[in-house]
């Protein structure tokens, strides 16, 4: 835990810094790698892989997250699940995106039921269409709108 703590200010979505400097990310922290120029031939694109494991597997082969993200928004259109939370979407998908993350379609369905249900340790970020998100619990972290004279009060990343 230590090494992982002390490797966060440089890593890729940095939350933590040491004051009075705070780390740099990309909006909703998602930089992600350039998607390869060279395509494994026996690779699908995420819009018309079969939403099964051998299509997973086959998104997967590309190791890009915009071909994952495709194919994850098809599978949760097909579930009827809506994204309450955006910035989870991208987080959850650095889990899935490419053959290195040694996971399957049927970790990733179990990720979306998390995602919709909120189990320990996570807060939900996804909901079922024609109803409301659900309601997030009060550990859950939320991202506050800005407040003009808050630069005055904080010196605290966030």
């Amino acid at each position: 835990m230590q090494a992982e703590i002390a490797g966060v200010p440089t890593s890729p979505c940095p939350w933590l810094g040491i004051l009075p400097n705070c780390p740099v990310k990309g909006p909703n922290c998602r930089d992600f790698a350039e998607c390869p120029t060279e395509i494994p031939s026996n690779s699908l694109p995420g819009s018309a892989a079969n939403l099964a494991e051998d299509g997973y597997a086959a998104v997967a082969l590309r190791c890009c997250h915009t071909e994952m993200e495709q194919f994850v928004r098809r599978e949760m259109d097909r579930q009827g699940l809506v994204i309450c939370e955006e910035g989870a979407l991208q987080g959850f998908l650095h889990w899935f995106d490419c053959t290195d993350d040694s996971q399957t379609f049927e970790k990733l369905q179990q990720g979306l039921i998390m995602g919709r249900s909120g189990l320990p340790p996570l807060c939900p970020w996804l909901g079922s269409v024609g109803q409301e998100c659900p309601a997030r619990g009060h550990n859950c972290p939320f991202v506050e709108v800005a407040e003009p004279a808050a630069h005055r009060r904080r010196t605290a990343c966030r």
